[in-house]
C-alpha cells in the first residue's frame, strides 16, 4: 500500500532535468604551498596539516574500496581511539580530539588533520613519525569494519543521511553501491598493507 501512495504522489510532480557537468582537471602530485602561516586573534594556534596522496599507483584496488582503506588508516592512526591522540593527550600537548577530513579529487586523495595545540611544532614532528612507520593489525581492521557496519546501520537509519550516501556514492564513483556490507567484510589485510 504504501508503494502505491509513493507512485501516486511521484506521478504528478514535474521534476526538471539538470545537467551535470564535470570539469576535468590536471592536478599536480606536489602540493602549491608547503607550509603557511596566518596570524589572527587567536590563543591556542590553529592547525590543520594536509597529506596529498596520488591514487595513481593505486588504481588496481576498486575506488569505493581504496577510500575505506586509506580512510581506515588515517582512523586507527590518528581518531580518538588511537595510540597517538591518548599519548597527545597524557602529555598535554593537544587537548581536543584531532579533527580527521578529507577531499576527494580524480587523482588525489587529500586528508586534512585539524586541531589546536601550543606545542603543534612537536604534534606535527610526531604525526610525520607515526606517517613514515605505518603499522596496522588485523586486529584493528576488524575492529574498525565492525565500527563501518555499525555506522552504516545508523545511516541506513536516518532519510537524510541515507541521501548523503547515495549523492555521494554517484558522485564519487558513478553508482550507488547496494552492498556496502559486503564490500566492508572484502577488507582484508593483505590489500591494506598495499595500500599502505
Amino acid at each position: 500500500k504504501s508503494i502505491k501512495i509513493i507512485k501516486e504522489n511521484q506521478k504528478n510532480k514535474r521534476i526538471p532535468k539538470y545537467e551535470i557537468k564535470l570539469k576535468k582537471v590536471k592536478e599536480e602530485n606536489e602540493v602549491l604551498k608547503k607550509e603557511e602561516i596566518i596570524y589572527k586573534d587567536i590563543t591556542i594556534p590553529y592547525i590543520n596539516y594536509g597529506i596529498k596522496i596520488p591514487l595513481k599507483t593505486l588504481n588496481k584496488i576498486d575506488k569505493q574500496k581504496l577510500n575505506m582503506y586509506i580512510s581506515t588508516i588515517f582512523n586507527i592512526l590518528f581518531d580518538t581511539t588511537s595510540s597517538f591522540y591518548e599519548e597527545m593527550k597524557d602529555k598535554n600537548i593537544i587537548d581536543t580530539p584531532i579533527e580527521i577530513e578529507s577531499i576527494d579529487t580524480d587523482d588525489h586523495k587529500i586528508y586534512m588533520l585539524l586541531f589546536k595545540s601550543n606545542h603543534y611544532e612537536l604534534v606535527i614532528k610526531e604525526i610525520e613519525k607515526v606517517l613514515k612507520n605505518i603499522k596496522i593489525t588485523e586486529e584493528d581492521l576488524e575492529r574498525k569494519k565492525k565500527v563501518y557496519i555499525s555506522s552504516l546501520l545508523y545511516t541506513l537509519d536516518h532519510i537524510s543521511m541515507t541521501n548523503k550516501l547515495i549523492v555521494n556514492n554517484i558522485i564519487l564513483y558513478g553508482y550507488l553501491n547496494t552492498d556496502v556490507y559486503n564490500l566492508i567484510n572484502s577488507l582484508n589485510i593483505e590489500e591494506l598493507n598495499s595500500v599502505i
